[in-house]
């Protein structure tokens, strides 16, 4: 997937649970140096997009692989 045309990759084991997968993918969008972004893991276990610049959030990929 890609946020603001930055690449962001991540992998985690297949006994991980939905949590471990979220801060998986937080430190991944946070790694990763997407400008403007950051990313949180809410209350719910849902990953949080916000942008620090006021712009939108572009997410792109394929749901596919």
């Amino acid at each position: 997937m890609s946020i603001n045309d930055t690449s962001i990759r991540f992998t985690t084991d297949a006994g991980s649970t939905a949590e471990e997968n979220a801060v998986a993918l937080q430190k991944a969008i946070n790694e990763a140096g997407v400008e403007g972004v950051t990313a949180t893991v809410g209350s719910d276990g849902n990953i949080i997009l916000k942008s620090t610049t006021g712009s939108d959030i572009e997410i792109t990929g394929d749901a596919t692989v």
